[in-house]
C-alpha cells in the first residue's frame, strides 16, 4: 500500500515562485506599455500630416472644378475703328466679383491673387448639405494666410478657407456672413505662384498674368513649409490644375466657327486651328 507526504512547499519556494512572477509581470508591462506609447506617438503625428495631407485634398477639389467662360469661350472685344490694329475687350460687367463677359455673354469671375497667401476664385465644387437651401453648386473661395498666434514664432500663422455659396452674381463679397474654416495650423510660410505660358515660370500674383490671362489660371504652384509639434520644419511644393481641358480661345466664336467649319471636296483645312494641340 502506497503512502502519500502531507508535505508542502516551503516558504521559500513560494518567495521565489513570487519573485519570478513579478519579474515576468514586470516584463509584460513594460512591453505593453511602450508599445502603446509608440502606437500613441504614430498616431498623433500621422494625425498632424493627415492634416498637411486633407488641406492640400481640399484645395485640389476646390481648384479642380474652377469655374469661368474662358475655359470654352474666347473674351468679348470691342471692334474698334481706328486702324491700328489694337484689341479691346469688353467690360460691361465690372464689380468685384466679375470684370467683363466672355463673348458667349456670361460675365467673366475674377481670380484674385494679388495679395501673397490669398486667393479668390469661382468653382463648381459645393454641394448643398440641406435639401431645398438656396445655394448654389457654384460657389465663391478664399484661402488666406492670417497670424493666429503670437506664442509660436516658429510658425504662427494658420490658412483660412472661406466660401459664399448664395447670390454668387452679386457684385461685392460678404466673407463676414459665413465661419470661417481653419484648413490648416502651424504654418511658417505658404504662397502661391501662378503660371505665365509666355515667360515658361510661375509669377507670384494673377496681375503679372495680365488683363488676357489673369482670369484664366491653367496651373497653380503651392509652396508651403510647415512646422511638427516637434519643431520640426516640412517643405512642400505642389501644382494643381483644373478639370477643365486645354481649349485655346480664338478672337471670337463667329471665328471659332468658322475655323471649325467642314471643309468642301477638295479643299484643305490643314493648320485651320493650328494652335489647338498646345498644351501649357
Amino acid at each position: 500500500m502506497k503512502r502519500f507526504s502531507n508535505k508542502g512547499f516551503s516558504l521559500l519556494e513560494i518567495l521565489i515562485a513570487i519573485a519570478i512572477l513579478a519579474f515576468i509581470s514586470m516584463g509584460v508591462y513594460q512591453t505593453v506599455n511602450q508599445s502603446t506609447m509608440i502606437k500613441e506617438r504614430i498616431t498623433s503625428e500621422d494625425k498632424d500630416f493627415l492634416q498637411v495631407e486633407a488641406f492640400f485634398a481640399r484645395f485640389d477639389t476646390d481648384f479642380s472644378q474652377i469655374y469661368s467662360p474662358l475655359y470654352f469661350s474666347p473674351r468679348a472685344v470691342k471692334k474698334n475703328d481706328s486702324n491700328d490694329g489694337s484689341v479691346s475687350y469688353e467690360s460691361e460687367v465690372s464689380s468685384q466679383r466679375f470684370e467683363g463677359k466672355a463673348d458667349n455673354g456670361l460675365p467673366i469671375p475674377n481670380v484674385d491673387g494679388d495679395s501673397k497667401g490669398k486667393l479668390i476664385f469661382m468653382t463648381s465644387s459645393h454641394r448643398r448639405r440641406v435639401v431645398g437651401s438656396k445655394e448654389s453648386d457654384y460657389t465663391w473661395i478664399s484661402y488666406e494666410l492670417k497670424n493666429a498666434s503670437e506664442e509660436n514664432k516658429a510658425a504662427p500663422f494658420v490658412i483660412i478657407r472661406n466660401y459664399q455659396p448664395s447670390d454668387v452674381y452679386a457684385k461685392s463679397f460678404k466673407w463676414d456672413e459665413n465661419k470661417e474654416q481653419t484648413v490648416l495650423k502651424n504654418v511658417k510660410d505658404f504662397e502661391f505662384g501662378f503660371w505665365d505660358e509666355s515667360k515658361k515660370s510661375f509669377l507670384t500674383s494673377t496681375r503679372e498674368l495680365g488683363d488676357a490671362n489673369k482670369n484664366l489660371i491653367r496651373l497653380i504652384r503651392i509652396r508651403l513649409v510647415w512646422v511638427d509639434k516637434d519643431g520640426g520644419e516640412k517643405k512642400y511644393e505642389k501644382t494643381f490644375r483644373p478639370l477643365w481641358p486645354y481649349y485655346k480661345a480664338l478672337n471670337s466664336t463667329e471665328e471659332m466657327n468658322k475655323t471649325n467649319m467642314p471643309s468642301a471636296p477638295g479643299v484643305s483645312t490643314s493648320g485651320a486651328n493650328e494652335n489647338d494641340d498646345e498644351t501649357p
